[in-house]
């Protein structure tokens, strides 16, 4: 799938007053800081007046302390901007966004794609203003650029001519107007282009850079593939097969990317592979039935993935990262696939990230992999630091399974005590940590900490988790922060922290994979990643009182509904534009063969109507 880059305007300008993205490292003064995370906190809480008042506030101090010609100078500006432009004061508005764009024109060129949002800005105010010369100017050299970028035949070629022949029409130029929407409409009638990860990199002129995923094939044996970016600790094994490139054992950190394939025929939640039989026999997985690792890059050095990194942020549709940590008896290999396959099922539309330390593979291999991810988690903390501070993400989001929760938590500690109490903490948006094989009293006293690090941190757990009850058993019957035990008697409720009884989810044989195994966990976390919705304003939730706190029971069933997912992914990627989306769908839909997916489609939008009135 090929991701439409002709809505970024929708991702990363209508929802700037929703979740305006940090600044960079260069922007280290303190007042600056603060005023960001204030215009960002009156934001959130729809204090648009307050909030616009502190972006004038951070874009005077940045201007004088990053200097009027700075990228995130620009950044702040768009801000500004886009908050008076929700206030109608457009002439302002107009101004702001002119700044960045001339800014952005400076920083990465006059013809790379990520001016046309600001292009498409500044024509919807001119149209507003019945400019419609100028107006038309603005699109055309958005179209220049995104058919120069992505060729005549892209939906984001298609969107900006649906837009011109609207200002035509305004503009009272009905014929040309007819004309651009005969155009589109073929435009629209043809079948997608398949594009490659390569030819995209290529055409922005960026190495290895690409949305996430691209299609092969056609018909039943086609196949997606995702891009996976990876930081280890695991040592080489020397071998040159894909599967066992690293090993078990200790190494030093290294970085690279790799791709995996998803079949067309995969199944939210399933992690398809073959069957261990199969394997022993020779028989090789299949990219058309297996979700499988066809290549993996390392990448030299930390530089120099950084620099790969930052290109596939800034080509993706989002840029937004998740650093997926994996738990106990986990390969490298399996580790990559289901970092995949999260990425797939919740239609990420960001960059996902792995982070594999050395798990011997194994059920016997428990107490080594309590060592190894001790040693581990000081490497988590410089590649996460390195991610905050380099890969120009806007939004990171950590997600930990299992062991792999004692490296995040311990990192997190220590990259706070780190940035001290001159720098803001928070500098992840979501932090889920999904059955920690934890010690609850441990994770008690360490939880406030690792709430700074974070705007949000929510704790799955279940009464359900076999695997967590074998660890307390071998740790003198402690409790694990992932276990509920008693209907509720022993379980993690913290002031500050959203803990979620996922018992209801019972997807395997020990009930311990529920995060990734479920449509309805992925919901979750797609409402997570998509707007830090409290567990009250998401499907499904349930309050239970505990020790004057609450914490939430999950009911599955009522957020099952695969249309909720879609419509979530939909919201979260087009915003106001994703009900005239499925609408268009809807239309396309004619003939009584077409009767199931109409009706899936109108559930999608139903869900969508629900989302967006929240």
């Amino acid at each position: 799938m090929v991701f439409d880059r002709s809505l970024r305007y929708v991702i990363s300008l209508l929802l700037f007053i929703a979740a305006f993205p940090p600044l960079s490292a260069n922007a280290q003064s303190v007042e600056l800081l603060q005023a960001y995370q204030r215009m960002r906190h009156a934001s959130a809480t729809g204090d648009t007046a307050s909030a616009t008042i502190w972006a004038k506030q951070a874009l005077e101090l940045g201007t004088n302390d990053l200097g009027p010609r700075s990228a995130d100078t620009a950044e702040l500006s768009l801000n500004l901007a886009e908050l008076l432009f929700e206030q109608q004061d457009l002439g302002e508005a107009a101004r702001l966004y002119g700044i960045a764009l001339a800014i952005y024109e400076e920083v990465v060129g006059p013809e790379h794609p990520d001016l046309v949002p600001i292009l498409q800005r500044l024509a919807e105010i001119a149209t507003r203003r019945s400019d419609f010369d100028a107006a038309e100017q603005y699109l055309l050299r958005a179209l220049t650029i995104d058919q120069t970028v992505y060729g005549d035949n892209h939906p984001n070629v298609v969107h900006l001519l649906e837009q011109l022949a609207a200002v035509y029409r305004a503009a009272q130029r009905e014929l040309e107007a007819d004309v651009l929407d005969a155009q589109a409409r073929e435009l629209r009638s043809r079948p997608p282009v398949v594009e490659t990860l390569q030819q995209l990199g290529a055409a922005r002129g960026v190495s290895d850079a690409a949305p996430n995923r691209y299609r092969v094939g056609d018909g039943q044996g086609e196949f997606a593939v995702v891009r996976v970016f990876y930081g280890t600790d695991r040592a080489r094994t020397g071998s040159t097969t894909v599967s066992e490139f690293y090993g078990s054992e200790r190494g030093n950190l290294e970085y690279g990317y790799l791709d995996v394939s998803i079949p067309a025929t995969h199944e939210y939640g399933e992690l398809e592979s073959p069957s261990q039989w199969y394997l022993l026999v020779g028989y090789e997985a299949n990219p058309e039935k297996h979700i499988v690792v066809l290549a993996i890059n390392p990448v030299a050095d930390g530089q120099a993935f950084l620099t790969t990194l930052r290109s596939h942020i800034g080509a993706a549709p989002s840029n937004e990262v998740f650093v997926f940590i994996h738990g106990y008896n986990v390969s490298f290999d399996k580790a990559a696939r289901r970092t995949a396959q999260l990425a797939y099922d919740l239609e990420f539309d960001g960059t996902p990230i792995l982070y594999s330390w050395p798990s011997q593979d194994q059920v016997a291999g428990y107490f080594a992999d309590e060592a190894s991810v001790g040693v581990s988690a000081r490497k988590l903390r410089v590649f996460l630091e390195d991610l905050v501070e380099k890969s120009g993400a806007s939004r990171i989001h950590l997600i930990a399974h299992s062991m792999g929760n004692r490296a995040l938590v311990e990192a997190l500690e220590q990259l706070v005590l780190r940035r001290g109490a001159a720098q803001p903490s928070a500098v992840f948006d979501q932090v889920i940590l999904a059955a920690p094989d934890i010690d609850i009293d441990l994770f008690k006293e360490i939880s406030p900490e690792i709430q700074k690090a974070a705007r949000r941190v929510t704790l799955y757990a279940s009464s359900n988790d076999q695997a967590l009850e074998y660890s307390a058993t071998v740790h003198g019957g402690i409790p694990r922060a992932g276990s509920i035990v008693g209907e509720g008697k022993e379980v993690v409720v913290l002031s500050g922290l959203d803990t979620i009884d996922m018992s209801a989810i019972d997807t395997s044989i020990l009930g311990h994979s529920y995060y990734g195994d479920d449509a309805a966990a992925m919901t979750d976390m797609v409402l997570l990643m998509w707007r830090s919705a409290t567990p009250p304003k998401r499907c499904g939730m349930y309050a239970r009182p505990k020790d004057d706190l609450r914490y939430w029971k999950f009911e599955p069933e009522e957020c099952r509904d695969k249309a909720l997912l879609k419509a979530a992914v939909l919201a979260k990627r087009y915003g106001k534009r994703a009900r005239e989306i499925v609408e268009q769908r809807l239309r396309a839909l004619s003939g009584s063969q077409r009767e199931a997916d109409k009706g899936t489609w109108s559930r999608i939008l139903q869900k969508i109507d629900e989302l967006t009135s929240q």
